[in-house]
C-alpha cells in the first residue's frame, strides 16, 4: 500500500495497476452502467496523483480462484503490473464449485508466488463486503453463507503468513449490515452484489488507504456515500 503510493507520488514512469477477480471487479449492469470500486480508485488516484498510472481490469464474473491462476499469464503478467489488486473467494465459497477451503488457500499462495515473481510487482488482497445472511439461509445457501466467512479469514490468514497487504473490509461490512440490514440493503444489487452506492462506500474505504479524498468538486457525487462511510467509522469505533 505504502509502496504503490509511493512510487505513484515519485514516478516519471506509467504505474500499471491490474485488478483481477470476479463479478464484484468485473464492470457489470449490476451498478446500473455507473463506476465501480476500482473505476473509483482509478479516478481517485488520478485525481490525486496526476496521470501517472494506468488501471487495468480483469475480472471475469462467475470465476473462482482457479480459473483467476489459469488466466494469470494472459491477464496479469502480460500488462507488467506493479500492483495487483486480488479480490476472490465470493465464488470459491459456494459449495457447488467443490473448492475446499485448504484449495483455496492454496490458490491464493501460488497467485502470490506469481505475483511476486514479476519484476517489481507486488499483490494486494482484498476480502469482501458482507454478503446477505438471511436472505441466502432463507434460500436454502446456509453452507454457502458459512463458508463464505471461512473463506474470507482464510483470505487475511494467507496474507499474514506471506506478509501481504491485506484489505479486510468484511468486518466493517457486517457491523453496518448488523446495525441495519434495511441501510445495508440499500447498499446491494442482490444477496452477493454491490450496487453503484456500494461501490463507492467500497472505493472510499480503498482510498482512503492511499490517503486520497476525494476532491472538493466531487463532494456532491459522494455525499451519500461519504454519510455512510462515516456510520462505518461510527460502529467500528464503537
Amino acid at each position: 500500500m505504502k509502496r504503490l503510493k509511493k512510487k505513484m507520488e515519485e514516478s516519471l514512469r506509467t504505474v500499471r495497476i491490474v485488478a483481477t477477480g470476479s463479478s464484484n471487479t468485473e464492470k457489470s449492469l449490476n451498478i446500473e452502467n455507473a463506476n465501480s470500486w476500482f473505476d473509483w480508485l482509478d479516478l481517485g488516484f488520478r485525481w490525486w496523483f496526476g496521470r501517472l498510472h494506468v488501471s487495468i481490469n480483469t475480472g471475469i464474473s462467475g470465476q473462482t480462484s482457479n480459473q483467476v491462476l489459469d488466466r494469470f499469464e494472459e491477464d496479469i503478467s502480460l500488462f507488467k503490473p506493479f500492483t495487483v489488486f486480488i479480490t476472490v473467494g465470493g465464488n470459491d465459497s459456494n459449495p457447488e464449485k467443490n473448492i475446499s477451503l485448504d484449495q483455496f488457500k492454496d490458490n491464493l499462495r501460488q497467485l502470490i508466488i506469481k505475483t511476486r515473481a514479476l519484476e517489481n510487482c507486488e499483490p494486494i488482497l482484498q476480502t469482501y463486503y458482507a454478503i446477505d445472511n438471511s436472505n441466502m439461509i432463507k434460500e436454502g445457501k446456509e453452507k454457502h453463507v458459512n463458508n463464505f466467512y471461512n473463506y474470507m479469514n482464510g483470505i487475511v490468514e494467507v496474507a499474514e503468513e506471506h506478509q501481504v497487504t491485506v484489505f479486510n473490509h468484511t468486518p466493517r461490512w457486517v457491523n453496518y449490515r448488523n446495525y441495519s440490514e434495511e441501510s445495508y440493503r440499500e447498499l446491494m444489487f442482490d444477496n452477493m452484489h454491490l450496487n453503484a452506492l456500494g461501490h463507492q462506500v467500497w472505493a472510499l474505504d480503498i482510498l482512503r488507504k492511499f490517503d486520497v479524498k476525494p476532491l472538493e468538486q466531487m463532494n456532491d457525487v459522494f455525499a451519500e456515500a461519504l454519510k455512510v462511510q462515516n456510520k462505518f467509522d461510527e460502529l467500528e469505533v464503537n
